[in-house]
């Protein structure tokens, strides 16, 4: 007759079991927690300098494909588009919708110039402006509606290495050298003119249909680039600051490119200078953001609309040249060098990245 001890196993005794269980000592789990803890730590660093790498990737090629729709202009109207045409009617943004397929919508728009009815924010014109473009921004910075119902976009045309100003006879981007300030730590800037200049009539064109204050629009031709095109900025970056307008007495418009102060850059100052932008007016633009401040003063000759190069990049800018290559510039190029870039006939050399 079998023992009791062969009819029930060992391994079925309930106190047994519960002394064989497996398990984890509190400090084996704070153990492990820790090793985990440590392998996020080194990743994390490497997966946000991938997703970096990744949005200055698209910002390069969006930079490109604005250049090479402005080159395609160029082919066409055998100069580059007017940087902006006054204030407020139509900007190098219009001009090259149709190289960034949006034929349709650059049809829609009304091209008259100086009429009330064909402000960048009137009739059909207001229905364009008031869209969204992800081609004209970079991720870092996204297209965004204004307190005004426009839209900015983060991507400038570079008018040269100083600002410009509301003249009783026009928009000057050709300022007489006794009123350019010197940038800090540089000499005095002596004026030379970017790729894209805004110009075309009188500062305030009241009434517009005044045509006797039109003035001829300035457009650059390819041979006025002496410099040459791979040594002169086309387009670079501004940003969003990260706090938003309290309208009606405050605004942001930078970056509205749809209006031609917030449509292009200089070089005057080096890029994410920490000397603030320069608008029209004070509550044209927010300050209080460390990477994108702004003057909160009136412009003037000695102190001209100047919108510097920024960019939520770390290091720098993305910046597109005229002939349509692509470089990242370091916050601490030279500041010569970078004035030096945004002009079309100074006879600097070098490319600077």
């Amino acid at each position: 007759m079998p023992s009791l001890a062969t009819i029930v196993p060992r391994t079925a005794c309930p106190a047994r079991l519960a002394r064989r269980r497996p398990g984890f000592s509190l400090i084996e789990l704070l153990v492990v927690i820790g090793i985990i803890g440590t392998l996020a730590g080194m990743l994390l660093p490497a997966v946000q300098s991938a997703r970096e790498s990744a949005r200055r990737t698209q910002c390069v090629n969006r930079q490109k494909q604005i250049t090479l729709a402005s080159l395609g202009f160029e082919s066409a109207k055998q100069s580059l588009p007017v940087g902006a045409h006054n204030c407020c009617w139509k900007t190098w943004v219009v001009e090259i919708l149709p190289g960034l397929e949006q034929q349709q919508i650059y049809d829609l728009y009304d091209h008259r110039l100086y009429n009330n009815d064909s402000r960048y924010t009137s009739g059909v014109n207001g229905r364009v402006t008031g869209r969204l473009f992800p081609e004209l921004s970079c991720p870092n910075s996204p297209a965004f509606v204004t307190t005004i119902g426009v839209t900015a976009h983060s991507y400038l045309a570079c008018t040269g290495n100083t600002g410009s100003i509301n003249t009783p006879i026009g928009w000057s981007t050709t300022l007489p050298v006794s009123q350019i300030p010197p940038a800090p730590a540089t000499p005095v800037v002596v004026f030379k003119g970017g790729a894209f200049l805004m110009s075309g009539g009188d500062g305030s064109l009241d009434p517009p249909e005044n045509t006797a204050l039109v003035q001829a629009a300035k457009a650059t031709r390819m041979s006025e680039i002496t410099d040459g095109a791979s040594r002169t900025l086309a387009f670079s970056e501004t940003i969003k600051p990260d706090r938003e307008p309290n309208p009606p007495t405050n605004h942001e418009f930078r970056g509205m490119s749809w209006w031609g102060p917030g449509a292009l850059f200089s070089t005057y100052r080096p890029p994410n200078s920490n000397i603030p932008d320069t608008c029209q007016a004070p509550w044209y633009c927010v300050d209080g953001d460390p990477l994108a401040p702004c003057s909160q003063t009136y412009h003037s000759a000695e102190n001209p609309i100047a919108l510097a190069a920024r960019s939520r990049h770390p290091g720098g800018v993305v910046a597109a040249r005229v002939d349509g290559s692509v470089g990242f510039y370091a916050n601490t190029i030279d500041a010569a060098l970078w004035q030096g870039l945004g002009t079309t006939a100074g006879g600097e050399q070098g490319t600077g990245d």
